[in-house]
């Protein structure tokens, strides 16, 4: 019975879930009456928009995806129909995956591709985009524990993986970049991507 536990538990974890996933915190707060609803939404990449003059740095862009808006949307405890949106990640990936979404609709109705260039950093510092007390992988949690056991691992270990110390945990939160997927080319129907592994 326990060797049929273990292995219905390895055959149901998801590689790229448990790799991939990351959890968002969505935050409604009405301006009149400050209530306030909480969404999560569960995703497995970040695309971040990437416009002309837009900032030339992954993290300043990164930053910019979780930056606070104001959004119609109806209050359910006073009717008012202007809410502000801010988003925090709530639970952290394995690996981190950022999109940056190069093209935008013309006039025509063809892509335009921006060609500007964007400074990537060999680590990125996700606290200034995170709850202050993110976790790992949230819905994986209890069973990375186990898949952990099965395969001799704790789950300190798996962080030390990623390299964030305990003090660096709450403060810093680094990604180490691993590999790039660039695409070389005008136009999103042809051109070559290339990967590079840093």
């Amino acid at each position: 019975m326990q060797l049929k536990f273990h292995l219905d538990l390895v055959f149901s974890l998801c590689p790229v879930e448990i790799n991939f996933k990351s959890s968002i915190e969505q935050s409604l707060k009405c301006t009149v009456c400050h209530s306030t609803v909480n969404k999560y939404e569960e995703v497995l990449d970040l695309s971040l928009h990437f416009t002309t003059g837009s900032r030339n740095s992954l993290q300043e862009l990164l930053e910019d995806y979780f930056k606070s808006e104001t959004v119609e949307y109806k209050c359910h405890s006073c009717s008012n129909s202007s809410c502000t949106l801010s988003r925090k990640l709530s639970a952290l990936p394995r690996v981190l995956i950022l999109t940056l979404k190069r093209y935008s609709l013309n006039d025509r109705g063809s892509c335009d591709k921006n060609l500007d260039p964007v400074r990537i950093p060999r680590h990125l510092n996700l606290a200034p985009v995170s709850n202050p007390d993110p976790i790992l992988s949230s819905p994986y949690n209890n069973k990375q524990d186990v898949l952990g056991q099965l395969m001799g691992k704790k789950l300190e270990t798996v962080i030390a993986e990623k390299e964030i110390s305990p003090q660096e945990k709450r403060h810093a939160l680094p990604y180490r970049l691993t590999s790039i997927i660039s695409h070389f080319g005008n136009k999103s129907s042809s051109g070559k991507k290339r990967s590079i592994i840093v």
